[in-house]
């Protein structure tokens, strides 16, 4: 159980914060919300909120006045602190989604403001490196240390500064080479059903590019699997 120190007592919305995080429902602290509509409106919640509920990797959060559209939030878990991303702004309350799994996150946990902006690190230290979407890494070859972040919702660059695309990329599969050019540059979407040899081709298209002076960076796009 993590502990941290608030500006307030649980007496002020007489919830207790140790049940809501394990069983108390989400009715229970609606309830609670409603005989303190005021609560929520003090200074202190400027940077500071509190789980309303969360599904689906959703999270409702009142509170959080200074909150702005596409802002980082942290929230404290019964194990470790996990990100989140704004996406919703309300008068009294915000919408985030998680970046995790949403498992550990329940009504009545604290959420506060990291004042940044979504950014991920970038630099040549991340070539030949497994990431997650937040750049952080995921094949046990230890940390990343890169000086430079890039914002993830940054303005692409326009048509005129880009390099035009005039050279062929093979793939060294003579019949995509053959009906289906890719420039050298470009992006290429491989899309199919589960289990039809997408990673495959990309895999050979990045071997086959050995001692060719060109950086491949493959992208794997999920789809939530419901049972």
């Amino acid at each position: 159980m993590k502990f941290v120190k608030t500006p307030f007592s649980n007496n002020d919305l007489n919830i207790n914060l140790s049940n809501l995080q394990n069983n108390q429902k989400k009715d229970d602290l609606n309830q609670k919300i409603k005989n303190n509509g005021n609560f929520f409106s003090r200074k202190f919640f400027k940077d500071l909120g509190i789980v309303e509920s969360v599904g689906d990797g959703i999270i409702n959060i009142l509170g959080l006045q200074k909150a702005a559209n596409g802002e980082m939030v942290e929230i404290c878990t019964s194990e470790q602190n996990q990100k989140g991303l704004i996406l919703n702004l309300g008068p009294k309350w915000v919408s985030a989604v998680t970046l995790a799994s949403d498992s550990k996150i329940k009504p009545g946990q604290f959420v506060f403001l990291t004042h940044e902006l979504m950014s991920i690190p970038v630099g040549d230290t991340l070539l030949g490196r497994v990431v997650n979407p937040l750049g952080q890494p995921i094949d046990d070859k230890g940390p990343i240390i890169t000086k430079i972040k890039n914002l993830l919702e940054a303005r692409a660059p326009s048509i005129i500064v880009r390099a035009p695309v005039n050279t062929s990329l093979e793939t060294g599969i003579k019949v995509v080479d053959s009906l289906v050019p890719i420039g050298h540059g470009q992006r290429e979407l491989i899309i199919g059903d589960s289990k039809t040899g997408k990673t495959s081709i990309a895999l050979d298209t990045i071997l086959n590019q050995k001692g060719k002076d060109t950086i491949c960076i493959y992208v794997a796009i999920g789809q939530k699997y419901l049972q």
